[in-house]
């Protein structure tokens, strides 16, 4: 290396343009990185819950052709759990149904990623926005409803934006499911939860309602957790 020694000799300033560069590029790529770093650091964690009880496992009235019918809405609740953050346009997607088959549980032929619908937000004014991107607050609670089951139907409803043809024989599975759900968004990582959900689809005449039941599945919590 005598050589660049001995232009830098006989030519100080290529060695000061040297060092002026090299010193902006490790300032550039160290500003970067902890730019990078910081807003890792900083990023919103949401958390997704679902328990027992009408929070999550929801009666809602079905009125079709003037008669009303009983309906359950089962909801998850996503809740953002990082102090001074806002979670930017969080979307909700079903992106899986599986179902138990000797003891473990298998894919369907359920492929696709469809939007899901957040709870009570249909507008008047503007059809599917129940399916827009929304900001989470620290600490404030949004449910995404995930499917429905209705007296006098002897299938599951999930709440999609679409409900492809070819999935119609599958939503009239009976048997344990379980329902995939992930929530993306501009500035976390995605995160991703489960519904498990057992039924015959038998309405109890007793108790007026479906025999069934529905538990949290993997990276879903209860609302006491």
């Amino acid at each position: 290396m005598d050589w660049i020694q001995q232009i830098g000799d006989q030519h100080p300033w290529i060695t000061i343009t040297i060092s002026a560069l090299a010193s902006g590029v490790i300032g550039f790529t160290f500003g970067l990185i902890s730019d990078r770093a910081l807003k890792w650091l900083n990023r919103p964690i949401l958390k997704l819950q679902f328990d027992i009880g009408d929070d999550f496992q929801t009666p809602t009235p079905d009125i079709r052709n003037g008669t009303t019918y009983k309906a359950y809405v089962f909801r998850i609740r996503v809740i953002n759990t990082k102090n001074g953050t806002v979670a930017k346009s969080c979307r909700a997607f079903l992106v899986g149904i599986e179902e138990l088959s000797k003891d473990k549980f298998v894919r369907t032929a359920y492929t696709d990623s469809i939007p899901l619908a957040w709870s009570t937000r249909q507008s008047r004014n503007k059809k599917g926005a129940e399916f827009d991107p929304i900001d989470l607050p620290r600490g404030i609670g949004q449910y995404v409803d995930v499917f429905a089951i209705r007296r006098g139907i002897d299938q599951f409803e999930p709440a999609t934006s679409i409900t492809p043809f070819r999935y119609r024989g599958l939503y009239k599975k009976k048997g344990t499911l379980r329902f995939r759900i992930r929530i993306a968004g501009d500035n976390f990582d995605p995160i991703d939860g489960a519904v498990d959900f057992t039924w015959q689809k038998k309405w109890d005449r007793r108790e007026d309602k479906f025999e069934y039941t529905a538990v949290a599945g993997p990276g879903c919590v209860r609302e006491s957790d």
